[in-house]
């Protein structure tokens, strides 16, 4: 008896087969749209890196043709302290965010992790635990507002995703979704 069984190693891509490293801070979104709809017209799957954490290594690793589109220059921040609110950009990471914050208003905090070079997108959209969460419960529970880049190619904020798409990049992973661009987070 012949056995058809390989080892699941060999069944996984280790290289993607094209890289892209989103560069500078202009018009970054397009860049990412375009990524999208070239690689499904292509049928490439898409693994998006933000930060440069994997623990499962899903950004590097696929059963089937991948890019890899790297968001990390993605990474403008901004602090509103009179309402309380911030706006980061998915390649942005928790010690950028930290810090932004802190310099403008040392009162002002974000619930997420412990780790400073963390992507911000890859971590919010994973749900965000950290040391504050006893207190102020986890990261998604403070967004407000994000941005994706969707299938298609179009840029989608909270409206026009609609509640359930909404609901499903908060914590379910953005990446199975569509390409998060930034959120707008509450802070406390």
């Amino acid at each position: 008896m012949l056995s058809t069984l390989q080892p699941v190693s060999s069944l996984i891509q280790t290289a993607p087969l094209l890289s892209i490293q989103l560069l500078g801070r202009g018009l970054l979104s397009n860049v990412s749209q375009a990524t999208v709809v070239c690689a499904k017209s292509n049928r490439v799957q898409i693994r998006i890196r933000s930060g440069g954490h994997d623990y499962e290594g899903l950004s590097y690793n696929s059963s089937m043709r991948f890019a890899v589109l790297d968001i990390n220059n993605l990474s403008s921040i901004t602090v509103d302290v009179s309402g309380k609110k911030a706006w980061v950009q998915a390649g942005a990471t928790l010690g950028e965010l930290y810090t932004k914050i802190c310099e403008a208003s040392k009162p002002l905090a974000f619930p997420a992790g412990v780790c400073p070079t963390l992507g911000a997108g890859g971590h919010i959209s994973g749900g965000g635990y950290g040391n504050l969460m006893r207190k102020y419960g986890i990261s998604v529970d403070h967004v407000v507002d994000a941005q994706l880049v969707d299938v298609n190619g179009k840029i989608l904020n909270r409206a026009s995703m609609g509640e359930d798409l909404f609901w499903a990049i908060r914590g379910g992973g953005g990446a199975s979704f569509g390409v998060i661009l930034s959120w707008t987070i509450n802070q406390k």
